[in-house]
């Protein structure tokens, strides 16, 4: 074999995964080398959620493998690219629908927004759906799917119109979802013929009850990955780091409620250490769960020569491409002495 036949991957894990998609290849997965100290396991049953690092560590590649993994054993799974799939036009219609207050402490005046309540609205709707595409049609279910607006078949693909019905804490709806949070209790602040505005944070409580109570057959993954910061005003970088802090702590928020409560739902998020630092210096306790249910990616290590983390990753890829054993790549390829055979 020559040295160019060897696949080294891309420089972006998710380009090689996208190219792989497209040509059936699985050499990103079975080539693809776990961090040391994290175990894949932990993330599948629940016990992290959260994968930390710099940009470049490798973040994005053990998400989309764990997106693969559990895919390919049957569970069903959704991939969220937060700095592709929220456009600034949905972060302005979420801003838009979360209100804001001026708070005076000491006659000094504070800017307070709050997007928890629309993002936990934003996850149930994900979960509906993706119980719908997948073939849960009991009665719990079916009433999940009317409540979200499911089955108006008003909420598209687009983000932005997953928010167009909020309004500063509460929600408009109409038709099944009005009969169905009525037939739940939930209060109706007020009402006009068939529509009705309800409190989201009621709402919300309603879904959680809903799941609480839905026999699953399978386990739901959604994954998070590119929670980036828009840099080209401050006001708009502000923003962004609210939307960005309150998303993770709806990601905390129903992960806790999935393990009180034994739902077979988990959410799982990338975060980059520079986002993250500057989105706790909001000052809200989000850094706990941070630090208790994530891991941080580091490639630095003690180690010298073929077991170091980085040579590897190397190693499996070699082994991939050359079909052999991965313990056998050093000695076959790179003999200690010069007069053995050339391989390449």
């Amino acid at each position: 074999m020559t040295l160019k036949s060897i696949n080294f991957g891309d420089v972006d894990a998710k380009n090689e995964i996208l190219k792989n998609s497209r040509t059936g290849d699985r050499t990103f997965s079975d080539s693809y080398s776990i961090p040391e100290r994290i175990d894949i396991e932990k993330y599948l049953n629940g016990e992290r959620y959260f994968i930390l690092g710099l940009k470049g560590t490798g973040k994005t590649a053990l998400l989309r493998y764990l997106h693969d993994k559990v895919t390919r054993e049957g569970d069903h799974s959704e991939l969220i690219l937060f700095k592709t799939h929220v456009t600034e036009e949905d972060r302005q219609k979420l801003s838009a629908s979360a209100g804001y207050q001026i708070v005076s402490v000491n006659d000094v005046s504070a800017f307070i927004q709050d997007f928890k309540e629309p993002w936990k609205w934003f996850l149930y709707q994900k979960i509906a759906a993706k119980l719908r595409d997948t073939g849960y049609n009991d009665a719990l279910s079916i009433k999940l799917y009317k409540l979200t607006g499911l089955t108006e078949n008003k909420i598209g693909g687009a983000i932005g119109a997953m928010f167009s019905k909020l309004s500063s804490g509460t929600l408009k709806f109409s038709g099944d979802a009005l009969g169905i949070a009525l037939e739940l209790g939930v209060e109706i602040v007020s009402s006009s013929g068939d529509t009705g505005k309800a409190s989201l944070s009621d709402i919300n409580r309603a879904c959680s009850e809903i799941l609480k109570n839905l026999e699953q057959r399978q386990n739901l993954y959604v994954f998070f990955d590119e929670l980036e910061l828009f840099y080209q005003t401050p006001e708009q970088f502000n923003r962004d780091r609210r939307i960005i802090r309150d998303l993770i702590y709806a990601i905390s928020h129903i992960n806790a409620e999935s393990a009180e409560y034994g739902r077979r739902i988990f959410l799982i998020s990338s975060l980059r250490t520079e986002v993250l630092h500057s989105v706790l210096e909001l000052g809200h306790e989000i850094g706990r769960d941070v630090d208790d249910y994530g891991d941080r990616l580091d490639w630095s290590s003690s180690t010298d020569g073929p077991e170091h983390p980085l040579l590897k990753i190397v190693a499996r890829k070699i082994a991939v491409s050359s079909e052999t054993e991965v313990d056998d790549v050093w000695n076959k390829f790179f003999p200690e002495k010069n007069q053995q055979p050339r391989l390449f």
